[in-house]
C-alpha cells in the first residue's frame, strides 16, 4: 500500500485510503447494499502492506 493510510470514517459506511503525506481520501469499499452489509470498520494492514482485514457488519 505503500506510504497511506487506511481507516474507516465516521461519516461514511466504508473505507478509506489517503497519501500519508496528505491530499484527498478516496474510497476503497463500500457496503453492498444487496446484503445485510452496513458498515466496514476496523482496517488492518497485514506486514505484506499490501493485503488488509477488515470487520464487515
Amino acid at each position: 500500500m505503500g506510504d497511506v493510510i487506511l481507516f474507516d470514517a465516521p461519516t461514511g459506511p466504508g473505507l478509506w485510503l489517503v497519501s500519508a503525506s496528505g491530499g484527498t481520501p478516496r474510497a476503497v469499499t463500500a457496503p453492498d447494499d444487496t446484503t445485510d452489509d452496513l458498515v466496514h470498520v476496523a482496517p488492518t494492514v497485514l506486514p505484506d502492506g499490501e493485503t488488509a482485514l477488515f470487520t464487515v457488519t
